[in-house]
């Protein structure tokens, strides 16, 4: 499912003062891939939580084919399933092994695998009712499975929901309205579902989170895209062309 885009919603996990090690400090200043031999060598549930988000980073913004990012994506997953043998329902390492199985339904195009990945999600956002990135996790699933197929397609084939998908993301915002993460992919997700003519609201997503300080390498990324989506809001055209050349695995396309 190449549009979905859970895949790109890797929140910045940090570790409680007692845990804080060079992985956290490595991520932040995005060497991703430093981080994520950094926090394997913890072996924490948190440090390997971290080591597959930042190793899904990778795979989607910095893998240089398919291959290579499929690679990637599987040693996240077996991060992910690492952390939860060491704390079954760690919902840091559900969410990054929903992002990874999600990876997985794009590249493969795979409704089952998207389904899957839908089931974490779910499971992450009961075990932790105020986990932002639960939430919009979610919304970027049912945006993005309705921008790849169709509104009526991803509802008979997948159950995805327009309105499931505004939800999720408002209840992100609200739960951690400060995450510029969660507002760059909700004015995607808009996009994907043809609701971009809502200028109003795309600049009301996205107006905050242009004006935020990263604090770590993905926020950066994802601050900059909310510029690069903001500048060009009212041009419908170029907006869709800036949103498609900024989601996970664009280099592929």
């Amino acid at each position: 499912m190449k549009r979905i885009l859970i895949a790109g919603l890797l929140a910045s996990v940090i570790a409680p003062p007692a845990m804080a090690a060079k992985w956290d400090d490595l991520y932040r200043e995005g060497q991703f891939a430093a981080a994520a031999d950094a926090a394997r060598a913890a072996d924490t549930p948190d440090s390997l939580a971290l080591a597959a988000q930042a190793t899904l980073v990778m795979a989607a913004y910095q893998a240089d084919t398919e291959e290579r990012a499929l690679t990637l994506i599987g040693d996240a997953i077996a991060d992910a399933d690492t952390a939860l043998y060491m704390k079954p329902n760690h919902v840091g390492a559900l969410l990054q092994k929903a992002i990874g199985v999600g990876y997985r339904a794009q590249l493969s195009k795979s409704p089952s695998k998207a389904k899957e990945a839908l089931r974490l999600m779910t499971q992450a956002a009961k075990a932790d009712p105020k986990n932002a990135m639960a939430q919009a996790s979610i919304g970027g699933w049912h945006s993005g499975a309705i921008g790849q197929i169709g509104g009526f397609a991803a509802k008979l084939a997948l159950g995805a929901s327009e309105d499931k998908a505004i939800a999720a993301f408002e209840k992100a915002l609200a739960l951690d309205g400060k995450n510029p993460i969660w507002r760059a992919f909700y004015a995607m997700g808009l996009i994907d579902m043809g609701e971009d003519n809502d200028v109003q609201r795309l600049r009301r997503i996205l107006a905050p989170a242009a004006a935020m300080k990263p604090r770590n390498g993905f926020e950066r990324l994802l601050i900059n895209r909310a510029k690069q989506l903001l500048a060009v809001v009212d041009d419908k055209g170029e907006l869709e062309e800036v949103a498609e050349a900024n989601r996970p695995f664009a280099q592929f396309d």
